[in-house]
This record gives C-alpha cells, structure tokens and sequence, in this order.
C-alpha cells in the first residue's frame, strides 16, 4: 500500500494512516519485534513507537532498521498493519531525500553486484554443507532496469545531495 504521506506537514504520518494511533497505545508488537534489541528500545518505548511518534517520522533514521518479518503485523490486534505503514515511510523519505548511508549502500551493492552482500567460497561451502542449492546470480542489467523504472538512482542522489548539503 502507498502511503500519501507527504513532507513539510502537508499530511501528518495521523492524517495519512489514521489506525497508526493505537499502536501508540498498544505495544503488543514490542516482544516480537527484532529490533527490540536495540538497546534504546525497551517494553515501554517500542519500535513501533519510535517510529510512529517522531517529529517528522520521514527523516527518523529508525525506519530503517525494520527487517520487515511481518511479525508487528501477525501480532496486532487492531489490524494496524505497521510493516505496510513503515515501508510506506521509507517510500516517502526515499521521495524527499532522506536515507541512511548503510542503506545507500546496501542498494548500491545490488545495483552493482546483483546481491546484497559478497558470495563468498566461505557461504558458497556452507550452503553445500546445509544441502542448500547455490546462490543464484542475477543480471547486474536486469536489475539496473528495474532501478531505472523505478527511479531508485534519482532517489540515491536526493539523498546523496541532502548529505553534501548537511556538511
């Protein structure tokens, strides 16, 4: 789901995706949650928290760190569906120039390696070893398509011009 959350209090993160609200009251999703871990996280102040209630949430470096298991959304008894709330959040900090350098580079990496992370002999040995099929590698170009249809290189360099322009 596409969010309509827009930048510059236009539409306020309430006004887009109104159900968010009670998962500033609930926290059911706290335990579940991976980034729990974090260490400013606690069963009080949750992810889901963090994120719904900053500021201006499109610029909160938090998320990020969701690993989208769906787990928030399995858990919910409101049918918040935070995971859909927070892509939707990413999408529009992506639109307005705002990421974090680790994602930047992460998504570089796909655009120029086709994975996220190097397929080394080490991984490709312990795949074997698990009775796991290979990696299999994907068409750098084929990517770089997608990229490009998805103006994913435009997004990048907001980004990269929000940082040139914060130093």
């Amino acid at each position: 789901m596409l969010l309509t959350l827009r930048f510059e209090g236009k539409n306020t993160l309430m006004e887009t995706y109104p159900r968010v609200e009670k998962c500033l009251k609930c926290s059911l999703c706290g335990p579940v949650c991976i980034v729990k871990y974090v260490e400013c996280f606690s069963p009080t102040y949750t992810y889901v928290y963090d994120v719904f209630s900053a500021k201006e949430p499109i610029k909160n470096p938090s998320i990020w760190w969701c690993v989208a298991c769906h787990k928030c959304q399995e858990i919910c008894p409101y049918d918040v569906k935070p995971l859909e709330a927070i892509l939707g959040l990413r999408e529009a900090a992506l639109e307005n120039g705002f990421g974090t350098q680790p994602f930047v580079d992460l998504v570089e990496s796909v655009l120029s390696t086709g994975v996220s992370f190097p397929i080394t002999s080490f991984s490709t040995s312990l795949r074997a070893k698990l009775n796991l099929p290979p990696l299999e590698i994907v068409s750098v170009e084929d990517v770089k398509k997608i990229a490009e249809k998805t103006s994913l290189g435009k997004k990048l360099e907001k980004i990269r011009l929000k940082e040139l322009e914060a130093k």
